[in-house]
């Protein structure tokens, strides 16, 4: 497990894990395997041949391979953007619900990524909302991840979305409540760590 990076939340910590196995791409070669692009030739009463012999050194970019040698390690392969900070809230004015804006993970490489929620860890001030109910939901899907739960521990990982393809897109907000009993009065702002986790799938 390669941790990518990591931010208070509201917001977003990353971990990355990697699929394991490869598979051979027309555009790549993986280093030691059979090149699926090599044209043979027959070299017939001649005592030498001469072959080109062609590097290739440069930065690996997974939205955009190129010929050339794929990665060692399949976390390379993985390539996501997400939002730096979530939000969600609560007043006495939104009919006894946590609303939230909508957010976005999108598929930057050309190989899928499978997205998990890893964690939710409660921060500075957390305890002092103790009896809420937070959910990260699917837009486009009945996909509902238990994030906290006052009477049932949420379990982890759990899965959120396939990505297979680049510049897939999903969508995810959040829902739940602060509790019947919280009382609404001067401004309390928990803080939390979201973590996802990050698998590269199809190499």
């Amino acid at each position: 497990m390669k941790l990518s990076a990591k931010v208070m939340v509201p917001a977003l910590a990353l971990l990355s894990t990697a699929a394991i196995g490869q598979t051979v791409s027309a555009y790549t070669w993986v280093g030691g395997e059979p090149d699926p692009n090599t044209v043979y030739d027959s070299v017939q009463k001649q005592d030498n041949a001469t072959i080109p012999a062609e590097g290739t050194f440069k930065e690996w970019d997974p939205t955009d391979p190129g010929p050339g040698p794929e990665p060692t390690d399949p976390v390379d392969w993985i390539d996501v953007s997400i939002p730096t900070k979530v939000l969600f809230g609560q007043t006495d004015a939104t009919e006894g619900k946590i609303v939230a804006p909508i957010y976005q993970i999108r598929n930057n490489s050309v190989k899928g990524v499978k997205v998990s929620v890893g964690n939710f860890v409660k921060g500075q001030d957390a305890d002092k909302v103790p009896e809420l109910v937070l959910n990260m939901d699917s837009v486009s899907s009945s996909t509902s991840i238990p994030l906290v739960n006052p009477t049932t521990a949420p379990q982890f990982p759990r899965e959120s979305v396939t990505l297979p393809n680049k510049d897939d897109v999903s969508e995810f907000t959040f829902s739940g409540s602060v509790g019947a009993n919280f009382q609404f009065g001067e401004a309390i702002n928990p803080q939390y760590e979201l973590v996802l986790q990050f698998e590269a799938i199809g190499v």
